[in-house]
């Protein structure tokens, strides 16, 4: 496999390698990596509306709803109206959600403890570093801003007549 040279292609060779493992770790569990996800941010939180659980975990909204709709129905989650705005859902974990959280952070600690393998605890400690940089740099910047604090577009505009294919 040949090595990515720019940052956005090796996180995204990282990402996809990640999600990949995730899936093969908690296969015979039941559930996916992302409700695993959703049920750790659960945990951390106490509870969370759907919005913040799908910033928090960077998950679209759409998925957010089918993953919360699967722990609901294993029971695990609950959602319930907001006291403060009627139209938002706060969703919190039940008691069988933690106990069943409780014994998926085993795969979660076995498929850490496989990542954290890859590099010595030296090399580790300095990607953490630079990722955490990396991420500050890009949170500042926040949508349509340059690395120098500048607004910008990120994007180009698509002629009117032309589409864009994926």
């Amino acid at each position: 496999m040949p090595v990515p040279t720019d940052v956005i292609d090796a996180v995204r060779l990282l990402r996809r390698s990640l999600s990949r493992a995730a899936a093969t770790a908690f296969a015979g569990t039941g559930v996916g990596p992302k409700q695993v996800l959703v049920l750790r941010e659960l945990r951390r939180a106490g509870k969370a509306s759907q919005v913040e659980l799908s910033r928090a975990t960077a998950t679209d909204p759409a998925a957010m709803m089918r993953a919360i709709g699967a722990l609901e129905q294993r029971g695990w989650v609950l959602r319930s109206g907001d006291a403060a705005d009627r139209r938002c859902k706060v969703v919190s974990l039940t008691p069988a959600g933690r106990r069943s959280l409780r014994e998926l952070d085993v795969v979660y600690d076995e498929l850490r403890s496989l990542a954290n393998g890859a590099l010595p605890v030296r090399e580790r400690k300095h990607f953490c570093e630079m990722a955490a940089r990396m991420a500050v740099v890009l949170e500042a910047a926040g949508p349509g801003a340059s690395a120098a604090g500048e607004p910008r577009a990120l994007r180009t505009p698509i002629d009117a007549g032309r589409t864009e294919r994926r």
